[in-house]
């Protein structure tokens, strides 16, 4: 009778050791997508245009692109690009000039229970690109997500891309 109940306890112990490992499987589908908007030269300081998308999970997001007065900043548009969702807004800011990306700086992210680690701002002449890793309320760290304002060196269009 004892081996009875010391086995149920230590198979009791053993799964909930792998709940753990369980619920971190469990984590939201992936959000991923793309908008490009157009004639983003023609906005005034602090106009934004926005596009509501819908998620692979049924959820709505907001996309958008605001520029921003450069007041403080010489040869370059401002532009904040940020993506607003269920659980997660994100955004950055990002410098252009003449049609490629000079800077990117000051970041914002905030997420609802979830957290996140090794947040990386980066850019190329062509992008600006904010990284970090996702991480569940476990700890467990679900998938790398990242928000990106691409200059298509044309018309003044800015694609948007995520992953979140």
């Amino acid at each position: 009778m004892k081996k009875s109940i010391l086995s149920l306890v230590m198979a009791a112990a053993m799964l909930l050791m792998l709940c753990p490992s369980a619920f971190a499987a469990q984590d939201a589908p992936e959000r991923m997508g793309s908008v490009t908007f157009s004639g983003l030269d023609q906005l005034a300081p602090n106009e934004s245009v926005s596009q509501t998308v819908i998620e692979t999970d049924g959820s709505e997001a907001v996309v958008t692109v605001r520029r921003i007065p450069s007041l403080l900043r010489a040869g370059g548009t401002v532009c904040l690009v940020s993506y607003s969702g269920i659980g997660s807004s994100v955004e950055f800011y990002m410098t252009v000039s003449n049609n490629k990306v000079t800077s990117v700086y000051d970041y914002s992210i905030e997420l609802f229970g979830r957290s996140y680690d090794n947040p990386s701002l980066t850019h190329t002449s062509a992008y600006g690109k904010l990284t970090f890793d996702l991480k569940s309320f476990t700890g467990a760290i679900s998938g790398t997500c990242w928000l990106k304002g691409t200059v298509t060196g044309s018309n003044n269009e800015y694609t948007v891309d995520w992953k979140m």
